[in-house]
């Protein structure tokens, strides 16, 4: 029994521990296949996810692309024509909208102002009136100054779908804000094109701007309009460093999702794909209950077969021990068998991690080299290979070019570096298409295996990279370490190199897009530049040059065309062209239109009028054109006014009407001839000789031939271009005298007009006397100069009267004698004839003839050998030539040429003398214009030393214009430029001259800015007197209405008793009212419509006012601080100067400081001047002064002009920025004060003004005491006043404190009531300013009835009215409305009971006085 014990035990603690083991086995063998399969699971969801938000990128990057170059093309457009001249007509709306369907997707183009007006809309016309000012975008470009902006998703609020927003700012070209143009993106078509992307239903995309701004969701829902999603974990990404990946988070609600982002290159936007874990994981979690039931059915049935081993482990265990052994080594065969498995599922697990991996760096990774080369050395690794190579095609070489590798040397690499299609098994691989698996390649003697056979390669694998069946290079692996690849080692390989392939294409096309997006922005760039330039073309055309639509609304208006019509840009731009211009035509204007759309131009003559209403006759040429931007066909004319040239060309031809019928009546036949020798004109005689020629050609009509006569002696002239004169027998036998002259027509054809007359009888007469007087006819020919002749011995033969005069002996006195007596050098005139003799003639021979009288006369010689019939030399023939003149002339040039240089140097005006562009000749005058000690300086210089770069253009244009002989300005002004830089305005006149032979311009220039500056201040000057003149009607108006406000005001709040809530109510509209009224005083000083009494005011109180005041004008960036420390700030003045000093001093002090900010210090303190004090100037006396600090933070004033701030219309600003006024103002104020200025001033550090005001005495304040007010006795007032209204609260007003009233609005009524009654009246109070008759008219002819009759003169405001006036009328009070009741109760107490009343001066009351 023990024995059986002992065998039994080993048995069953054998059999437990192998349970228990392979129960561990089979738990540890779950867990991993559940946490494997869990990984790949996850794997799989980023990668759907991260494709998803590539699509996503890629489609929303496009869009934006789009979308901005759509913005910048309109944006263009609008800057160019004006941002209102697109709302001008439904074709600039259709343009709008043309370009909103240009949009890459769905969407609208809305424009609006820089007040958030929307101006147009692509989606009605005409555009809705909607206020936009508080939406997000429009505030971002408006105070930020963004360009473009992406604006957050929203819900229309009539369609009802969702859409963002991407806009563009719109500025002038000085920067200013002119609006904004906007482009509303539908996001249906993203929703449908997400639905073709593989996600599921519960997947979300998401896109924000990176501020956590939502701009689009797919699927979308009302509760996320609006949030803010800045708090997600997305937000706390360092996009910079990690611009795309994935996460786990818990949502809203605690359902936990999976992330995937990118965030987009170069805009502020980052793409999110996103999916709940709980369906990812329900099919694992499906999965895992599978897998745990195989493992519980194994541990199942491992119980169960111990249990049955045990039961039948018996008396028979030993016969049965074989058995056993045999299922225990059954069992070690399923471990072993089981192990393998696991092996082979983890390499599986490794090769799917690869493939995850190796997909995740190929969706990144930007770099193709470097990308393969990590990826490949991965799979090496698994793969347990030593070596691979990755070859892409280069398209330029047609042969595939090594990219990437490892595992073989360097110089090797270089060796194959390029491989032909065809050479190797990756060049075979290429060339097929198809891959390639070599094995057992040492044993191979396949030629295209060599070379990877010669680096020990046993094994190799190449895989073409296809991209759509197209080849684009070869991914292989290859092994020394053996001689085949698994089924599944081929597959991995394959997958990895159809990904490589993949990643390449997908970094191929980023990049084509990239270089499309930069090509784009380039050539808008470029299609700016070209626009502009194009423009500043068109304007420096002398042509006019006009664009418009189809319709005639002009687009365009060069600068030719303001000088042609005289009609300004602003005054054309949006016009129609014919309505301007009352365009007259022989064609019909829609004909002509017609021919443009079909032929695409047309060329006329067309009858304009001018602005000054000159018609104008036009050569007009018109041509179609598209629009570049927006596809729009537009007409460009070019016009040239030939009204002049007409003019001519008529009377040319009425000239030429004159001229035939002269042709007509000359006894000599006149014919014109044309180079084809036909004959266009002939006149009566030529008709009547020969026949009309009805333009048939000379020959043909004259001789019948049918070429042209030969040697023709008219057709010369053609060739010389020379007038001809010779002798023609006509066909009838006649001898003609022919005269040709050639010219030129009106075509620029040449022509010949031939004159002949008819010598016949003439030539017959002269043949009979040519012989016997020959030699006389040779002297007659010659005798306007000395002739002579001389024989061989030098013996006078013969001469003329010429020689007689010119000797001063009688002709036969000479005849004999020796030639060379009669001249002042003997032995030059005989070798002169000698050297005849010799050589045949002499030619200018210089010689001086001896008068008998003494006197000189230089001539020239010219001598040639006289012979008979026979040749024989008789003598010499010479023929002197007094040069006498000549040489005056050259003395009188060379005088002539001083004076003129005297004349030039003392010169008042400068004078230049240009060849080309460069100046040639200048006097001393003109180098002080532009600043050079001397001409020397200058000459030899071009043109752009002398003019600023602004105008130098135009200039260079009409200096070329004038030396080509054009039309040119004959007067202009230019920006001159001095050496120092300063700029100067020239007035130039100029001609045209020549100079060496070269065309040349003389101008006369002078200085005239001087002159313009006057200019400039006397429209300034006229201005502000326009500006007063308006101002003190609107003060008349306006006084009139607030006097109503106020009477009627204080009479209700008089019967209101206290402590009622409206009684608080109507007293605010009497502050109110009263506001105002000082608000017209003030409108009144500043336009010195106004003069104030000077009376006590409080400076600390008027700093308070006017800092309040400005606030609302200043910008924020600029803090004012107000520091007051006086203990008595009471001066003699008004406040409206004092109102004026601070706000020009501190409206300068922030203009200072509007591009950085800054802070105004004013601080007001006492200071007491002693007599010795360096502060005093003549003006000012010692004692206690009031001292007022304004400084600033701000540039500063270099000290050239600070030697310059108080000089009237000096200033630093830009034209229109101010006129220089401000200061002048501010010292003439404190200088009639009595008082001092001061300024201080550092470029970089800011302004200090400092002034003093003296004092007040002691016992004056600024506080005003009231005055009791006695109530009337019934006394009787006449009350007039052209505003019934004021009528009627005059009326009331006096009869609720006991006055008896008669109250009228006609002055003439009421003088013809006084009339009727004169002691029936105290008092009389009129108005002014009155139709009929004016209240002085009025108080005169009262006077001149009761001179004893006070009366009281009131007005809103006027210029007739002054003290001496009112003294000369009698009037002793005079009030300015409005007027409150105690200030007209006090001016009745004055005038009714006050002594002695008839002989005071009048006294001025109200809010303003004269």
């Amino acid at each position: 029994m023990s024995t059986t014990k002992l065998r039994r035990f080993p048995s069953k603690f054998y059999l437990s521990s192998i349970l228990i083991f392979l129960f561990f086995l089979d738990a540890f063998t779950l867990w991993f296949v559940a946490r494997t399969d869990y990984k790949n699971t996850l794997d799989r969801t980023r990668i759907s996810l991260e494709k998803a938000a590539i699509s996503l990128e890629e489609r929303v990057r496009r869009t934006i692309i789009s979308a901005e170059a759509t913005l910048d093309g309109r944006a263009i457009r609008i800057q160019e024509k004006g941002i209102r001249s697109i709302i001008l007509s439904k074709q600039e709306w259709e343009r709008f909208r043309t370009a909103a369907d240009g949009l890459s997707d769905a969407g609208s183009l809305w424009l609006l102002d820089h007040e958030a007006r929307l101006l147009s809309d692509s989606t009605s016309y005409p555009s809705p009136q909607i206020d936009f000012s508080g939406r997000e975008y429009f505030i971002a470009h408006r105070d930020l100054g963004t360009r473009f902006y992406i604006g957050p998703v929203v819900k229309g609020r009539i369609t009802g779908k969702y859409s963002f927003t991407i806009s563009r700012r719109l500025e002038s070209k000085d920067g200013r804000f002119l609006g904004i143009i906007v482009a509303a993106i539908d996001t249906d078509d993203f929703a449908n094109f997400m639905r073709n992307v593989e996600l599921d239903e519960e997947s979300t995309v998401i896109v924000f701007r990176t501020d956590g701004a939502l701009i689009l969701r797919q699927p979308m829902s009302d509760e996320f309009l609006g949030k803010d999603f800045k708090h997600l974990k997305l937000f706390n990404i360092p996009f910079d460093k990690e611009p795309s990946g994935s996460y786990e988070a818990r949502a809203t609600g605690g359902i936990k999702r999976f992330i995937a982002y990118r965030k987009i290159d170069r805009l502020p936007l980052v793409v999110a794909a996103t999916t709940p874990l709980d369906p990812i994981v329900k099919g694992w979690r499906e999965r895992l209950k599978v897998y745990s039931l195989i493992a519980l059915v194994f541990f199942f049935v491992l119980l169960g077969f111990s249990w049955l081993v045990r039961r039948t482990t018996t008396r028979e265990e030993r016969e049965k021990t074989e058995e056993l052994s045999v299922i225990n080594r059954s069992l070690q065969n399923e471990i072993n068998e089981r192990k393998r498995a696991e092996g082979a599922l983890l390499r599986s697990m490794e090769r799917l991690d690869i493939i995850s991996e190796t997909a995740n760096q190929l969706l990144f990774s930007t770099e193709p080299r470097k990308m393969v080369e990590t990826l490949c050395r991965r799979v090496m690794e698994h793969l347990d290979c030593e070596v691979f190579l990755n070859f892409l095609v280069d398209e330029e070489m047609k042969c595939l070019r090594l990219n990437a590798y490892a595992g073989i040397e360097e110089e090797i690499a270089n060796s194959i570096h390029f491989l032909e299609y065809g050479e190797t098994v990756c060049g075979c691989a290429a060339r097929d298409a198809c891959r390639i698996v070599a094995e057992n390649i040492s044993a191979s003697s396949d030629i295209q295996t060599g070379l990877i056979r010669s680096l020990g390669i046993t094994a190799y694998f190449c895989h073409p990279l296809l991209v759509q069946e197209q080849v684009i290079g070869t991914l292989s692996f290859g092994t020394r370490s053996r001689s085949t690849f698994a089924e599944d080692e081929l597959s991995l390989m394959k997958i990895v190199a159809d990904q490589v392939a993949t990643a390449m294409d997908r970094i191929r096309l980023l990049r084509l897009e990239k270089e499309r997006a930069d090509e784009l922005e380039l050539q808008i760039a470029r299609r700016t530049v070209q626009l502009k330039q194009q423009a500043e073309l068109l304007n420096v055309a002398q042509d006019a040059i006009i664009l418009t639509d189809i319709d005639g609304k002009i687009i365009f208006w060069s600068t030719g065309a303001e000088n042609t019509y005289g009609f300004s840009q602003e005054e054309s731009i949006g016009s129609n062209i014919y309505d301007l211009l009352q365009t007259e035509s022989q064609v019909p204007i829609r004909d002509i239109i017609n021919t443009v759309k079909h032929e695409g131009r047309w060329e006329g003559e067309l009858i304009h009028t001018c602005k000054e209403g000159r018609k104008a006759t036009i050569h007009s040429k018109w041509i179609l054109r598209q629009n570049e931007v927006d596809g729009i066909m537009e007409i460009m004319e070019v016009n040239r006014d030939i009204t002049s040239r007409k003019q001519v060309e008529e009377a040319v031809k009425e000239e030429r009407e004159r001229l035939y019928s002269v042709l007509e009546t000359l006894p000599a036949y006149v014919v014109l001839l044309t180079r084809d020798y036909r004959i266009p004109f002939a006149n009566r005689i030529f008709r009547e000789l020969f026949g009309d020629p009805e333009d048939r050609q000379c020959f043909h009509h004259l001789f019948g031939r049918t070429g042209p006569c030969e040697g023709c002696e008219t057709y010369k002239t053609l060739k010389t271009i020379e007038p001809q004169r010779w002798l023609w027998t006509g066909p009838d036998g006649h001898i003609y005298d022919i005269h040709d002259f050639p010219f030129t027509d009106a075509d620029g054809s040449t022509l010949i007009l031939e004159m002949g007359i008819d010598i016949t009888d003439r030539k017959r007469a002269e043949e009979e006397v040519r012989l016997a007087n020959a030699y006389n006819r040779s002297l007659i020919e010659a005798s306007l100069d000395p002739l002579v002749t001389i024989s061989a011995d030098g013996r006078i033969m013969d001469v003329n009267e010429a020689t007689e005069k010119v000797t001063g002996c009688a002709r036969l006195q000479l005849i004999g004698t020796d030639f060379s007596d009669y001249f002042t050098s003997p032995e030059r005139a005989k070798a002169g004839y000698e050297q005849v003799f010799k050589e045949g003639l002499v030619r200018d021979y210089e010689l001086e003839i001896r008068h008998s009288s003494g006197h000189v006369t230089p001539v020239l010689y010219n001598a040639t050998l006289y012979r008979d019939e026979t040749r024989k030399v008789l003598g010499v023939f010479a023929a002197a030539r007094d040069i006498s003149a000549l040489r005056n002339a050259e003395q009188a040039l060379r005088e002539s040429e001083e004076r003129y240089r005297i004349a030039i140097e003392s010169a008042s005006d400068g004078i230049a003398l240009v060849v080309h562009d460069l100046h040639v000749f200048v006097n001393r005058r003109f180098a002080e214009i532009f600043g050079y000690e001397g001409p020397s300086e200058i000459v030899g210089k071009p043109l752009s030393i002398t003019v600023h770069p602004d105008d130098l253009n135009r200039v260079l244009e009409i200096n070329k214009t004038r030396q080509e002989g054009k039309s040119a300005p004959a007067r202009y002004e230019f920006k001159g430029l001095k050496k120092d830089g300063t700029l100067r305005i020239i007035e130039v006149s100029a001609v045209r001259t020549t100079y060496l032979g070269e065309s040349a311009s003389l101008s006369y220039l002078r200085d005239i800015t001087e002159y313009k500056n006057l200019e400039d201040q006397l429209r300034h000057s006229q201005k502000m007197e326009a500006i007063g003149t308006l101002a003190g009607g609107i003060a008349h108006d306006f006084n009139n209405i607030l006097a109503a406000i106020i009477g009627f005001a204080e009479m209700i709040e008089e019967d209101l008793p206290q402590g009622r809530p409206k009684l608080e109510h109507v007293q605010r509209v009497i502050r109110a009212a009263s506001r105002g009224r000082e608000l017209v005083q003030q409108i009144l000083a500043f336009s010195r419509k106004t003069e104030h009494a000077r009376k006590p005011v409080s400076v600390a109180s008027l700093a308070r006012e006017t800092v309040q005041l400005l606030r609302a004008s200043i910008p924020t960036t600029i803090d004012i601080l107000l520091d007051i420390a006086a203990v008595s700030d009471t001066i003699l003045a008004t406040p409206v100067e004092v109102q004026q000093v601070f706000m020009n001093l501190i409206t300068n002090a922030a203009l200072s400081m509007n591009e950085k900010g800054g802070m105004v210090h004013v601080s007001i303190t006492d200071v007491n001047i002693e007599p010795d004090s360096p502060i005093l100037n003549p003006d000012m006396g010692s004692g206690e002064y009031l001292r007022v600090v304004v400084s600033d933070t701000g540039s500063g004033m270099t000290p050239d002009v600070m030697e310059r701030i108080f000089d009237p219309f000096f200033t630093t600003r830009e034209v229109g920025q101010g006129s220089g006024m401000g200061l002048a103002v501010v010292y003439g104020i404190v200088k009639s004060l009595h008082g001092k200025i001061e300024a201080e001033s550092e470029p970089g550090v800011g302004s200090t003004f400092s002034i003093f005001f003296p004092k007040a005495e002691a016992g004056l304040s600024a506080e005003e005491t009231a005055s009791e007010q006695a109530p009337g006795n019934s006394e009787r007032v006449l009350f007039i006043d052209d505003e019934k209204f004021l009528v009627e609260w005059g009326q009331a007003q006096l009869e609720r404190i006991g006055y008896e009233v008669t109250a009228l609005d006609n002055s003439v009524v009421a003088f013809e009531i006084f009339l009727s009654d004169p002691s029936g009246f105290d008092l009389v109070i009129t108005d002014q300013t009155m139709p009929g008759m004016t209240g002085l008219d009025l108080a005169r002819e009262i006077y001149k009835i009761r001179p004893d009759m006070p009366v009281i003169l009131c007005t809103g405001h006027s210029d007739v009215v002054t003290t001496d006036i009112m003294k000369e009328a009698g009037i002793k009070e005079f009030l300015m409305k409005p007027l409150t009741k105690k200030e007209l109760l006090d001016a009745i107490q004055r005038v009714l009971h006050k002594e002695e009343y008839s002989r005071k001066d009048p006294e001025v009351h109200g809010t303003t006085g004269v």
